[in-house]
């Protein structure tokens, strides 16, 4: 293999990737303790580099996220994709939905508001006159896309 063909495939690497080869070739036992602290410097400035663009992802998912499952899903509808399409716009799909359903407060801000009033008002209302007001706990809970998530997935694995 030429230093060229090497070249070009730490190019290709993401920068996760290349953080996990560094890693990985700093626990080699012939480096020296310099040759191993370059190493682990250049893991740090990667990670710094890589983070903007981590961030910048995150935030697109969250912003446009239900957007794009929506557009996959009309996309879907289409009869002329072939079977490799459609499993790649299932995946996708599902990975969104997943990441969509990763966070535990809701990503709008009227919905974080009634999910802490209803909580307050179930706790305070379970501890101060009847246990009955924990069923606004149970409805508070309902906002939080992570518990529906997890329930949903639980009830679904169950009825198969």
């Amino acid at each position: 293999m030429t230093d060229n063909e090497i070249e070009e495939k730490l190019r290709s690497l993401s920068p996760e990737q290349l953080s996990g080869l560094l890693q990985k070739l700093s626990r080699i036992d012939a480096l020296t303790n310099d040759q191993r602290q370059d190493l682990l410097e250049l893991q740090a400035m990667l990670k710094e580099e890589a983070r903007p663009q981590n961030e910048a992802a995150k935030h697109l998912l969250r912003e446009k996220g239900p957007q794009m499952l929506e557009l996959i899903h009309e996309s879907l509808k289409d009869d002329t994709l072939t079977s490799e399409q459609r499993r790649e716009l299932d995946r996708t799909a599902s990975m969104l939905a997943g990441y969509q359903m990763s966070f535990w407060l809701p990503t709008t801000l009227i919905r974080k508001v009634l999910m802490f009033l209803f909580l307050a008002v179930g706790v305070i209302g379970a501890f101060q006159w009847s246990l009955w007001f924990g069923l606004f706990i149970i409805l508070g809970c309902s906002f939080s896309p992570r518990i529906v998530g997890e329930i949903l997935h639980f009830v679904g694995s169950h009825r198969k």
